[in-house]
């Protein structure tokens, strides 16, 4: 399915960050605590949000709180869900394309640059992503894969 991706809008989440990240454009992935879990704050913190996956804050607001486990001002913001440059095995790769994501099947044992992109933390197999922009349509691939960069968000990261 193609559409215009400059024609969705970004679903805008309301959390919690420090006050040294509570700036229109700043960007930060999360990393929950094991104790944020029992917190009564964590639904408005970082409940909504997902490990691995990098946020940009759109909007600062007046309200914050103190976290009982840094001891720290914790601003209200609202994120949006960054883009990930991924790689996609797909034969076809556009802009504005839904596919469904799912890792490349390697076997390759040894150093690789694409590791990253192949990994893709904070995606899940099977979950849909829109392609914002297709980065390269050929990597050289060590296990002879035929990969393609693309930088995407989930499919979940627009509104309805």
């Amino acid at each position: 399915m193609l559409l215009s991706v400059a024609m969705r809008r970004l679903r805008r989440i309301v959390a919690l960050v420090t006050e040294a990240q509570a700036s229109e454009g700043s960007r930060f992935s999360v990393r929950v605590h094991p104790l944020c879990r029992r917190c009564h704050l964590y639904r408005a913190c970082v409940g909504k949000l997902r490990e691995g996956l990098t946020y940009e804050v759109v909007k600062v607001r007046r309200v914050a709180h103190v976290c009982p486990l840094l001891r720290a001002k914790m601003v209200v913001v609202d994120v949006v869900e960054a883009p990930k440059v991924v790689a996609l095995t797909s034969r076809v790769v556009a802009e504005g394309l839904v596919t469904t994501f799912r890792r490349p099947a390697c076997s390759y044992r040894g150093q690789c640059a694409y590791r990253e992109y192949c990994r893709a933390e904070g995606l899940e197999d099977g979950e849909k992503v829109v392609v914002e922009r297709v980065l390269s349509r050929h990597i050289e691939c060590p296990a002879g894969l035929g990969i393609k960069l693309a930088s995407v968000r989930r499919l979940a990261a627009y509104e309805a």
